[in-house]
C-alpha cells in the first residue's frame, strides 16, 4: 500500500511539473500571450515554441552579422582618419 501511495504521489508530482512547464511555455510565447483564452494543444504549443526559437536563432544570427559589418566600417573609418 506504501509503494502504491508513493507512486501515485510521484506520478501527480510528474504532472503538476509538466503542466507548469507547458504554462510556462504558454506566457513566454507571444502568440499564444495573445490567445491566452483559447485551448491550445499541447503539440500546437511545442510547434510554435520550435518556430519562436528558429525565428529567434535566425534573428540573432543576422544581428551577428550586422555587428561585424558595423565594426568592420568602423575599421575602415577609423583608418581614413
Amino acid at each position: 500500500e506504501h509503494r502504491r501511495v508513493n507512486h501515485i504521489n510521484a506520478e501527480h508530482k510528474r504532472r503538476c511539473n509538466i503542466k507548469n512547464g507547458f504554462d510556462t511555455l504558454q506566457q513566454l510565447i507571444p502568440s499564444l500571450q495573445q490567445a491566452s483564452n483559447a485551448k491550445v494543444s499541447k503539440a500546437a504549443m511545442l510547434h510554435k515554441a520550435a518556430d519562436l526559437i528558429a525565428q529567434l536563432k535566425q534573428e540573432r544570427h543576422e544581428s551577428q552579422d550586422e555587428v561585424l559589418r558595423l565594426r568592420s566600417e568602423i575599421e575602415s573609418i577609423s583608418r581614413e582618419i
